[in-house]
């Protein structure tokens, strides 16, 4: 029998999979995949950040993001004031995790549909400081809404 999360898991990869995303195939792979290393061992071995453009809590933040997941705290935080570039932190963050640690898909969820926008803007306007394309360019980058869930889709069960 599976547990609710496995099959909350398996929804999402469902409906990701109906709005188009593509599956990584194991040939296409990076070779760092195709060696068969786990996502906490390429954490551990991701490349120090290039801190240009980036304010002293943005490098803060990521820093510590990555020192929790590197020792195997997958739960954290990002705790900042308004206007300090929280989204924007968040993308650089999210970029280095596909570019460096080879994370397939993140979800990145928001409570309102303006913020939804704002996010895509957002996500569609950074420039990677590895080699100045744009992330839309590089990764598909998708708004997922209410409307590509007809179903009601439980996130986590109370007991």
């Amino acid at each position: 029998m599976t547990t609710p999360e496995a099959q909350a898991r398996a929804e999402i990869d469902r409906l990701l999979a109906a709005a188009g995303w593509r599956v990584c195939d194991a040939d296409a792979a990076p070779d760092y995949v195709r060696r068969g290393q786990t996502f906490l061992a390429r954490l551990r071995h991701m490349p120090v950040l290039d801190e240009a453009g980036l304010w002293p809590t943005q490098i803060t933040a990521i820093n510590n993001l990555e020192k929790s997941l590197k020792e195997n705290r997958p739960r954290a935080l990002i705790q900042m004031a308004t206007g300090s570039g929280k989204t924007f932190t968040s993308i650089s963050f999210i970029y280095r995790l596909i570019k460096f640690a080879g994370a397939r898909r993140v979800l990145f969820l928001v409570d309102r549909g303006n913020l939804a926008d704002q996010t895509l803007k957002e996500f569609q306007q950074y420039v990677s400081p590895c080699n100045n394309c744009k992330f839309s360019e590089e990764y598909i980058v998708q708004r997922l809404s209410r409307s590509t869930n007809p179903m009601h889709l439980p996130i986590a069960n109370h007991a």
